[in-house]
């Protein structure tokens, strides 16, 4: 007897196959995202059909918006956690919440991405899903707990250099 997918593995979600897959290369950017459609977790829960719609003709900016919205919708501030960015992509005219950035990669598993992970950040007091203001401004509750004074460059070249 064949078992769905789903059944197998219940925790998993289109966000974890997605960041699985993020050091993949592809020539066409969308395919990112468009390659795992055809996988049960690109399956909305309703049955309704798959999390975003191939469309060659949307720009990749609009396609991976549009995928980090329904993302939000689904899996609430989980999807923060794969987010990276460069010098040049923090200056971009994009939302920089918007996760699995096509042009920037520095890691493959990131901390929290996973719904199985054992940190408790908030000490279960519950979380107010996160809301998107007109498609750019992802509006969330936070607090501040601590200021970062000084941060270090990892890197072979310099080790353990302010930066």
């Amino acid at each position: 007897t064949l078992f769905p997918y789903t059944t197998l593995f219940r925790s998993e979600k289109f966000l974890d196959l997605l960041n699985h897959a993020r050091g993949l290369g592809c020539r066409e950017h969308r395919d990112h995202i468009y390659a795992f459609l055809g996988h049960p977790l690109a399956q909305l829960d309703n049955g309704s059909g798959t999390i975003v719609t191939p469309d060659y003709l949307k720009k990749e900016q609009d396609v991976f918006l549009e995928l980090a919205v329904r993302l939000i919708q689904q899996y609430g501030l989980r999807v923060l956690s794969p987010v990276e960015h460069d010098d040049r992509t923090l200056n971009e005219d994009f939302p920089s919440w918007v996760p699995f950035r096509w042009n920037v990669e520095y890691t493959m598993c990131t901390l929290g991405v996973h719904s199985d992970f054992c940190c408790d950040a908030s000490a279960s007091t519950g979380q107010r899903p996160p809301t998107v203001v007109g498609n750019n401004y992802l509006k969330v509750r936070g607090l501040t707990v601590d200021v970062v004074s000084e941060a270090y460059q990892f890197s072979a070249a310099e080790p353990g250099k302010p930066g």
